[in-house]
């Protein structure tokens, strides 16, 4: 797994952290900043770092969404997210750029999203379903799904609130169901 020019020593920084260590001389703040002069760029970089967490490349489109930098348009950020790519201090795979050169991740994001698609209908019954119990107020899908995501493994999770004072009973009801 090749990291480009500055996430390996982002990613010391953070195991570091992880570890407990607190003899660094310099923090993964720090790191981006000193590596990376432009404050738009800074932000892209922290927003594939995150993601970098759960192995999910991103569209321009999504890196755009997931900033957090005022005067800034999708197309600035396209360019931007190309130049850095140039650069080598992101790769791009595909319309899909990340901080790490690790190809499989499009493919695996493309899998679980697929799989999302399948699931988000069955999600919308299973969702009416429930919202039909009494002192049901609200039926939200959370977890994986909710991010477009998911694996072999997962399920479909769900966010209910209840009607004030009656959330025991509305549970109890919808154990009994089960």
């Amino acid at each position: 797994m090749h990291r480009s020019k500055f996430a390996g020593s982002l990613a010391s920084c953070y195991l570091a952290s992880l570890l407990g260590k607190t003899t660094l001389s310099v923090s993964m703040t720090e790191a981006i900043h000193n590596a990376v002069g432009c404050p738009t760029e800074r932000a892209i970089v922290q927003v594939l770092l995150y993601f970098e967490i759960f192995s999910y490349p991103l569209t321009a489109g999504e890196v755009f969404q997931f900033l957090n930098v005022p005067d800034t348009s999708a197309a600035e950020i396209k360019s931007r997210l190309r130049q850095m790519a140039d650069r080598g201090q992101i790769f791009q795979f595909g319309s899909f750029f990340q901080s790490l050169n690790e190809p499989s991740w499009v493919s695996n994001r493309l899998q679980s999203n697929q799989r999302a698609d399948k699931m988000l209908p069955v999600a919308r019954r299973m969702a009416a379903f429930i919202g039909g119990f009494p002192f049901v107020r609200g039926v939200f899908v959370s977890g994986s799904l909710s991010k477009h995501c998911m694996q072999p493994d997962s399920d479909i999770d769900f966010f209910i609130i209840a009607q004030p004072g009656r959330l025991w009973l509305a549970r109890t009801l919808l154990v009994c169901f089960q």
